[in-house]
């Protein structure tokens, strides 16, 4: 009885952590590669955020520069999915 209490709530708090929302997001050209722009942009409104200025590395713990999509709960998975509808080939969320 007592792992099924552990084992339910060990679930519970990783589904918590896989949907751990974003405060910025921006879509890629590649894994490890420079941001996308034009699909950033077009992800914005379709995650509920804003597009940011062009944002430079080392701020927040950016790694690429370029425009980003900030918001307070924007979705990592749905954004990835946008990315890759819009022609990118990856996303970076870095808050």
């Amino acid at each position: 009885m007592k792992f099924n209490i552990v084992l339910i709530s060990l679930a519970a708090l990783a589904s918590q952590a896989l949907a751990d929302p974003h405060g910025l997001c921006a879509c890629q050209k590649r894994t490890n590669g420079p941001t996308n722009d034009d699909a950033t942009q077009a992800c914005c409104s379709r995650v509920g955020a804003q597009l940011t200025s062009d944002r430079l590395p080392a701020q927040g713990g950016i790694k690429y520069a370029g425009y980003y999509c900030q918001g307070n709960d924007i979705s990592g998975n749905a954004f990835y999915r946008c990315c890759r509808n819009n022609g990118g080939g990856d996303s970076t969320c870095p808050e």
